[in-house]
Parts: C-alpha cells; structure tokens; sequence
C-alpha cells in the first residue's frame, strides 16, 4: 500500500497564512508634542500672518518739579508669515490585485486597508523627521567627492531608508531657483543599503557626479520626469533655533529677539551645567523651556554623568506607559525626550505652547469624482493620493535652544 508523504501532497495542501509582523519603526516623538498645538489659522487663505512684540514702549521717565514730561513713544511689532507647504502620498495597483485582494479568502491581508495604513504611517514618520530639519529638504550632506558612484559617503544616515527614491543636488548650485541633479546615468537612485558604520548609502537605478557638501534629498520619478524636496518641506527645528537666519519672513539683523533663545556648539562630555545654562538663558528672554528633544545616545551621556551622584525614584510617564527622565532645572523638573530623528549629539530646548502645526486640515484622500481610486489613464489600474497643506510655526523663537556636539554614550 502506497503512503502519501507531504511532498506529494503539497499540491493540494492549504496554506495558513498569519498576520504581518513589524519590523519598523512608527514613532513620531517630536510631531506628536507638537501637533498639540495644531492652528488652522490661514482661514482658508494661502498662508497666515501674526504679530510678534519687539519693542517696549519707552515712553517713560521721572522729572523734576516743572520740567517735560516724557517724550511719547509706542510699542513697536513686526509681521510674521507662515506659508503653506503641500505634502503627497500615493498608492496604486492594478484591477487584477483589487479584485483577487478582496475576493479571495485565502489572501493574507486585505492589500488596500494595508496600503491605505502604511503610505499615512509613512508621511507621519516623514513629518516628524521634517521637524529637525531646516526646510531644504536635505537628508545629508556628501563629505566625499563621487564620480559615476553607486556608493556615496555622506555627513550622517539617520533619515535614510532602504528603497527610498533620492537625488543628490550638486553643491555649486544649490543657490541656484533650480539645482542641478547629480545624476549622470540612469534614471532615479533607489537606496539598496545604509552603512551606518561608514556613512555611506550604496543606490541602484543611477550613478551619481557630485562634489563635497552636495546635499542628498528625497525624490521620485514618474513617467520621464524627476522631481524631488528640495525647499518644500516644513519648516524645522533646524531653521528656527538659529541666531542668524529667517524665519517666517524675519530677519533677526532687523528684529535682534526674533532668534534662537541659546546655541551652545562643540559641547563634548555632557554636564548639568551644560542643561542649565540652555534653560536659563531662554527663561531671561522671558519665555520657558517645557521639554528636551535629544538622541538615545544623549540619554545615555546625562545618565552616566549623574551615575552616582543622584538617585532618581521615577520620571514622567508618557503615553504607552513609557517613562522618560527628567531634568531638574531651578524651573521644574523637565521631560528629556528620546527621538529617533533628533541629530545625533544634539539637545533641543522646546516650548511645546510656542510650537504649532499650521494646517488647512488633517490628511486627506483626493477624492473631487467621488471615489478616492482614480483609474490610470488607458490602464486597468487605479491610484489614489492623500495630501496634507500645513506648515510649522513658531510663535516665539527665543523659546527654543539647542546644545549640539555632545559626546554620545
């Protein structure tokens, strides 16, 4: 008698198939403090205007018996302007995978609801690494010329991701309306691996010519035609803790207190001090300090500074049931937050009720015929496109600071 074995059987056999399990991250540390401040403030206009207070009222004094009164003068303000930015996110399939998807039992997950989740989760992810950064879009900088290179060596990995589309926009031009595109064959570089070691990201699909400090920003390329980032993005942490640049249309050379309230570089091995000195200065600018925004590595140089000299019996409890250390300035005590975005040997001074995400609404499906599938032209496939209008804002630039250059442990 013949036995069956499950070789032979294995034609006829069913094949359970389970959940998909994560194997990436999703936190948006820095965009969920943030977006407690969410305004829509442009009204439905194109961008949004407020008044900033800069200048006292000096008209006071104290005079003699019969002499002038003071000179009258007045409270002197200037206007910001916060611009919308248009962020896209786009999924498509063909008819065969919509009907199979959802007809056939033995299909494992439904591939639209997945689809749907995953392209939000990603824009979610991307705005919260937007928030670091300084509204040019740029990922990283090259520290090393490449000529025809697959494998380019660059100032940091941390905002990289295997299968993201980039181009590299070529130093001398970068003040130029347009930059040129470092791209000398191929069509859209696609990252295939990340040396976080090296610091180099090896791409498929193109060679890249480009010099030193060229800037490494993300792309996409549809039909025959590249487009990419690059001064798209919101603005960032990277823009507005600064002492020097513009920021919602001023300038701080014609307003001195629209600047960063401290900026310490080139910190070394982290000490209290160096924490006190960034809340204290912010709080004579008048303003509060309510979190610290750092890096894993951060965390770990403030604990092994204070490793025997203090013993801490808790800290505050975040959502998830998470609990996060504290910094205890002469102000209160302060949350010292981890972000996976945070750059590395960084320490942001945050004012959560200063920080805002001006928006014309939450993510939304383009959806104008009634469907958000929207057939592809003389194809049998369908896209469908969620958009987001929005921008950062600050309402008080001295409420932020920042210590960088720390040692990380």
């Amino acid at each position: 008698m013949a036995t069956s074995t499950l070789a032979q059987a294995d034609a006829v056999l069913k094949v359970g198939y389970g959940d998909i399990h994560e194997q990436l991250d999703s936190y948006t540390v820095a965009l969920n403090l943030m977006e407690r401040g969410t305004k829509h403030i442009t009204g439905g206009n194109k961008e949004a205007q407020f008044a900033i207070h800069t200048k006292r009222n000096w008209g006071i004094g104290s005079r003699s018996e019969g002499e002038d009164l003071p000179a009258a003068k007045a409270n002197k303000d200037a206007r910001a302007t916060v611009g919308l930015k248009y962020h896209y996110g786009r999924i498509q399939g063909t008819g065969q995978v919509f009907a199979q998807v959802e007809t056939n039992p033995q299909a494992f997950v439904n591939w639209m609801d997945r689809e749907v989740k995953g392209i939000v989760e990603t824009l979610k992810r991307d705005q919260n690494r937007m928030l670091y950064g300084d509204n040019t879009g740029t990922l990283a900088l090259l520290t090393a010329a490449a000529t025809g290179a697959t494998t380019i060596t660059v100032d940091n990995v941390l905002w990289f991701e295997e299968d993201m589309d980039i181009d590299v926009l070529t130093a001398a031009t970068l003040g130029n309306p347009v930059p040129t595109s470092g791209i000398v064959s191929g069509t859209i570089a696609t990252i295939t691996a990340i040396d976080e070691v090296a610091s180099t990201v090896t791409i498929s699909g193109a060679t890249i010519t480009a010099a030193i400090g060229s800037a490494v920003v993300l792309a996409s390329r549809v039909g025959s035609t590249n487009t990419n980032n690059w001064k798209k993005e919101n603005e960032g942490l990277g823009s507005v803790v600064s002492t020097t640049s513009t920021l919602h249309n001023i300038a701080p050379g014609s307003e001195p207190r629209w600047k960063a309230g401290y900026v310490e570089n080139s910190v070394g091995t982290l000490a209290e001090i160096d924490l006190t000195h960034l809340t204290q200065a912010i709080h004579r600018k008048g303003t509060k300090v309510t979190d610290l925004l750092t890096t894993y590595g951060v965390v770990n140089s403030y604990w092994n500074a204070l490793q025997g000299l203090r013993r801490y019996d808790g800290g505050e409890k975040l959502t998830g049931g998470a609990t996060t250390p504290v910094f205890q300035s002469v102000f209160g005590d302060l949350p010292i937050t981890t972000d996976w975005a945070c750059p590395k040997g960084t320490v942001y001074a945050v004012n959560r009720d200063e920080w805002y995400m001006n928006q014309l609404g939450d993510w939304k499906w383009i959806d104008e015929t009634g469907s958000r599938w929207q057939q592809v032209e003389n194809k049998h496939e369908f896209s469908a496109t969620v958009y987001k209008f929005a921008n950062v804002g600050v309402y008080r630039r001295n409420a932020f600071g920042k210590l960088t250059g720390i040692t990380e442990v």
